[in-house]
């Protein structure tokens, strides 16, 4: 049962003052960034990204909220520090970015009017009696054959509505020379080659201009219902720019830490121990089908006996060769090959058979030379020395911007908590 004690809390505080608690709603700003907010949608949308295991395991309860949204808050500073610096005037990001929108809000448009689709039991049955007649039909079966029917017509849907687009558009101009060329015509609306060039790249070859008009069409298609004002576009587009920000940031911050050979090896002296081997054995591994017959064999073999003398033909032939290491905690073999030292050893498994472990040899353990550790080391300090950096640089930011992230955010997930 989930906690209702805030819901309980702005009830009481609702009694006491006269006035009712504001509701969150997707739009209650949660950050300030030189003017510009941030609200709960985006927040929402941000988490929705990160898979639930991600979540419990990183941001977890109410604590780990409010951790995900001051990680939210350095990001979108670095953002906005790109924005200032003209970063998104550049040709190239211009481009990727103008790709993405065109591209996203197409996609948008198909999924707003491919309906979900509904398969019926007479197409079930209809598809079972053409092609597994006389077959044995499992629910497994039937669930798949429903699943695939419904792909199906999803994919009818989605070429109907692109038949539809391609209907009204007209292609002029498959071999364009200049980004004012005009290359298509959707409705009485030019489109020129400088339009749909950052979908194709700098050759405009026939197919892929072909192409690029289809999806041009729907993102214009997507304009005029007006998908570009959602709150859905709205936030897939503030997460891409701020990846593109952020990616770059960082990139830049790491190729700027510099490691000399004195640090790398400085390190590899005072941390010698984490760069060790673990030890290995190769075993002979014997499956016996009781305890009492691999006893049986194990006294042979400590007798003096010969493998061939002391296994029976029938478990000789099970006999299977491993390389077990010492570190490896989650095998049973390698956890009793190392505790117990001895050459022969026995491990009961659960179904009741009995394994012959024979280590055959043993490789301690050892020091990796620094060689083979060098550029780990390198890439282990040069990402600290940039977490440094970057620390700085966002409460360098944080001051420069007045970044702040408003009271309302306790309350928006405090309501998310209860539900």
């Amino acid at each position: 049962m989930r906690c209702r004690e805030p819901v309980l809390a702005l009830f009481v505080t609702a009694l006491l003052t006269g006035t009712a608690p504001a509701v969150c709603t997707p739009s209650t700003p949660l950050l300030k960034i030189d003017g510009r907010t941030v609200d709960y949608s985006y927040f929402q949308y941000v988490e929705s990204t990160i898979p639930q295991w991600a979540m419990k395991k990183y941001y977890p309860g109410f604590k780990g909220k409010e951790e995900l949204l001051k990680k939210i808050l350095e990001r979108q500073l670095i953002l906005q520090y790109y924005i200032d610096n003209g970063f998104f005037k550049k040709p190239e990001i211009k481009e990727h970015v103008e790709r993405f929108k065109i591209k996203t809000l197409a996609s948008l448009y198909l999924m707003k009017h491919m309906k979900s689709p509904k398969v019926t039991e007479a197409e079930i049955e209809k598809t079972i009696e053409k092609y597994y007649r006389g077959k044995k039909v499992t629910p497994e079966l039937r669930r798949s054959i429903k699943i695939n029917l419904e792909a199906q017509k999803l994919s009818q849907e989605r070429e109907q509505i692109i038949s539809a687009v391609k209907s009204r558009l007209k292609i002029v101009n498959l071999n364009p020379k200049s980004s004012n060329d005009v290359v298509a015509f959707y409705g009485n609306r030019k489109i020129t080659y400088g339009e749909v060039k950052p979908l194709i790249g700098e050759r405009a070859i026939p197919l892929s201009l072909k192409r690029a008009l289809e999806t041009y069409a729907l993102y214009l298609n997507a304009l005029k219902e007006g998908l570009d004002k959602e709150l859905q576009f709205r936030n897939q587009l503030l997460s891409f720019e701020e990846n593109l920000a952020v990616s770059s940031f960082e990139r830049k911050v790491l190729n700027s830490v510099k490691v000399s050979d004195k640090e790398i090896k400085d390190y590899y002296k005072k941390h010698r121990e984490e760069f060790k081997t673990p030890a290995s054995a190769k075993v002979l591994i014997f499956v016996f089908p009781s305890e009492k017959e691999a006893r049986k064999s194990l006294k042979a073999l400590e007798s003096g006996k010969s493998l061939k003398e002391a296994v029976p033909g029938f478990v000789f032939s099970t006999g299977r060769e491993w390389t077990v290491l010492s570190n490896d905690k989650n095998n049973p073999v390698s956890m009793l090959v190392f505790s117990s030292k001895k050459k022969y050893n026995l491990l009961n498994m659960p179904d009741g058979r009995t394994l012959l472990i024979v280590v055959e040899s043993r490789k301690p353990s050892s020091y990796l030379l620094l060689g083979d550790v060098y550029s780990t080391i390198k890439n282990r300090l040069s990402e600290k020395g940039a977490k440094q950096v970057i620390e700085r640089k966002i409460a360098e930011l944080k001051r420069r911007y007045s970044a702040r992230i408003f009271p309302d955010s306790d309350r928006c997930f405090r309501e998310e908590e209860s539900e």
